[in-house]
């Protein structure tokens, strides 16, 4: 190799030794003695210099040799190795030359768009009495093809815009730059065209002018290039789309048209039902904002003639999230302050929430612009409004002093709602108010006469109960506690009734028991009417008499049977006939008198004569049918 220091291997090198050891000798080393030299030395000093020379040569040997080896062995290995390949993840500008052509191409044969631009920009830059010139121009046709192919493969794919984009970023000294944009100049041409086409048909659908829409779309299907035709179906498919959206947004405003706030409502609805991507979209809102608006009026009506629920019914029907739903809401709030300050349902709503009700409606009436139609119905309003959430404050901290429950604090809260004048617009509540709280006091004045009746009534006994009444007694008419005490003492008054009257009832039990009902019946009519065991001993009473007539019936149906027993059917026939309809024993006597009756019809019917006995047939009549037999006759029959 070119460069490279020529080494001796390892084995000429071993094969030199080897030979100058082989050639070595000695007696040669020895000089020549002559007669007049000294005499050598001893054999035994000789030997000693043989042995000591040859481990020290071949020792130096060997170290050279493998020095030699070490040499040649690295210098092999540093010119074979493989240089590793350029980064090609940083910035292609920050590469050398060689590896800015490597990794450029690696990006085109990977179809990386951005790189291969940005490695054909830089070598496009390059001199023409650059060393690598001539390969930079065949590689940038290379790249250059590649991004056209990735332009073309766009457009293949019916986007021509990003193809046309694509194409552009081949440089001017590109050797495809010409034919890159004579491709552009066909997409632009062709773009350009459908585009107007297109641009003309969404104007059309835009003013619902669904004929001129499809007679574009048409012209766009004929246009040459495989996006056009597609595009054209979908353009139709949006056209029909729309044509329906279209026909519904005119079946709101026939609903819409009626006036009537539940199909106005409805036609809202239909009409928001309507895609946001169709066109009809925008009429649609502003139909649904002038619809909003005519409820909005409807409602102001009904709000003028008090009509407040149907009013804040009709103002809900607008849709929150339309052009006037803030402007609903507001009507709303204001409505329902109306219906609370001008009706009775004012004194049904807890204070807070009426507070909470004229302060919204204050607030939502200073915000009232002038041309809101609002305006002029809220503003007479706003100063009585005023007074009222002023009075209404007096009585919830009135209120609040009450809740603690005592006789003090209920006096103190009178006297803050007394101090709401006749003139002021809640003078009504606070009155209410301050007669509840005075019955308040009341209860808790006569609650301990009310205890000690109870603790007294409590002993059960008759004494005891008569001075639990006379104590409930002392609460005086037209206290609080005056009902709840006359509910208590009719209560001990039928208590005193019952242990009064339960002796007489408990001697005619003891009466029935022993069958005598007459003299249980006689006793228990001595409890008069409107006692507390009335009642109750007249249903003894009807009880004890029925089996009285049991008694009396039963003797009358033995003697019946009696006779039955003999055949003497019609006097025991006439005999349960005197149980009449609605005795204990009735349907039990017409039960034995029906089955009497048919005894006595069995009775009286003639016994007819016995049947003839045929007689049997001869052998050699065996084939000769019988004769039939005449019918026996009905017994039932007269």
């Amino acid at each position: 190799m070119k460069g490279v220091p020529e080494f001796p291997s390892a084995s000429s090198e071993s094969e030199a030794i080897a030979e100058d050891l082989s050639s070595f000798s000695p007696d040669e080393a020895e000089p020549e003695v002559s007669v007049e030299a000294p005499l050598p030395p001893p054999v035994e000093s000789r030997v000693r210099r043989k042995n000591w020379f040859f481990p020290i040569w071949t020792l130096i040997w060997l170290m050279l040799l493998g020095a030699s080896g070490a040499v040649g062995v690295h210098a092999f290995l540093t010119l074979t190795r493989v240089a590793p390949p350029p980064n090609c993840q940083q910035d292609v500008a920050r590469l050398e030359e060689d590896a800015q052509l490597y990794c450029t191409e690696l990006a085109s044969q990977g179809g990386d768009l951005n790189r291969t631009v940005k490695g054909l920009t830089i070598v496009n830059r390059w001199p023409k009495d650059h060393p690598r010139y001539t390969e930079a121009r065949r590689l940038m046709t290379r790249w250059s093809g590649s991004v056209l192919l990735m332009a073309r493969q766009k457009a293949a794919q019916d986007d021509l815009k990003n193809a046309i984009t694509i194409a552009q970023r081949i440089p001017a000294g590109s050797p495809l730059h010409r034919e890159a944009q004579g491709t552009i100049a066909l997409w632009k041409q062709d773009l350009d065209q459908g585009e107007a086409i297109y641009t003309k048909a969404i104007a059309a659908l835009k003013k619902q002018d669904f004929r001129r829409a499809s007679e574009q779309a048409q012209v766009l299907a004929r246009l040459s290039g495989s996006q056009w035709p597609r595009r054209a179906r979908s353009l139709r498919q949006l056209i029909q789309s729309d044509e329906k959206a279209w026909d519904k947004l005119q079946e709101a405003q026939a609903l819409a048209d009626t006036q009537a706030p539940d199909l106005i409502s409805e036609a809202i609805a239909l009409a928001q039902s309507i895609g946001a991507k169709s066109y009809v979209r925008s009429p649609a809102q502003e139909s649904i904002a002038r619809w909003s608006r005519t409820l909005l009026q409807i409602a102001t009506d009904q709000l003028q003639a008090k009509e407040f629920e149907v009013a804040i019914a009709t103002a809900r029907r607008i849709p929150p999230k339309s052009a006037l739903g803030d402007e609903a809401q507001q009507f709303i709030r204001v409505c329902q302050a109306e219906q609370l300050m001008t009706t009775d349902a004012r004194f049904s709503k807890p204070l807070p929430e009426q507070i909470w009700v004229v302060g919204t409606a204050l607030i939502v009436a200073n915000t009232v612009e002038r041309t809101n139609p609002l305006y002029n119905l809220v503003q007479p309003q706003i100063s009585d409004w005023k007074k009222q959430l002023e009075d209404l404050k007096r009585l919830q901290f009135a209120s609040s002093i009450a809740s603690f429950g005592n006789i003090s604090a209920y006096q103190w809260a009178i006297d803050q709602a007394s101090a709401i004048t006749p003139d002021r617009p809640r003078r009504t509540l606070s009155q209410t108010l301050i007669a509840q709280w005075r019955k308040e006091i009341q209860r808790r004045e006569d609650m301990p006469l009310l205890e000690r009746a109870r603790q007294l009534a409590a002993q059960g006994t008759p004494n005891q109960i008569q001075a639990a009444i006379k104590e409930a007694r002392k609460v005086p008419i037209g206290r609080a506690l005056r009902i709840e005490a006359q509910t208590e003492i009719a209560k001990w008054n039928r208590q005193l009734e019952i242990l009064e009257d339960q002796p007489i009832l408990n001697q005619a039990r003891a009466l029935a028991k022993q069958s005598k009902y007459l003299d249980a019946i006689q006793k228990a009519e001595e409890i008069a009417p409107n006692r507390a065991l009335h009642a109750q001993a007249q249903t003894l009473i009807s009880g004890w008499a029925e089996q009285i007539r049991v008694v009396e019936d039963r003797s009358i149906l033995n003697e019946a049977n009696l006779l039955a027993s003999y055949r003497e059917y019609n006097a025991a026939i006439s005999a349960a006939s005197r149980i009449g309809e609605g005795r204990p024993l009735y349907w039990e006597a017409q039960t034995a008198i029906s089955e009497w009756q048919a005894s006595l019809q069995v009775s009286q019917t003639p016994v007819p004569p016995p049947e003839p006995i045929s007689p049997s047939p001869s052998p050699e009549d065996v084939n000769i049918p019988a004769p039939v037999p005449p019918a026996s006759p009905d017994p039932n029959a007269p």
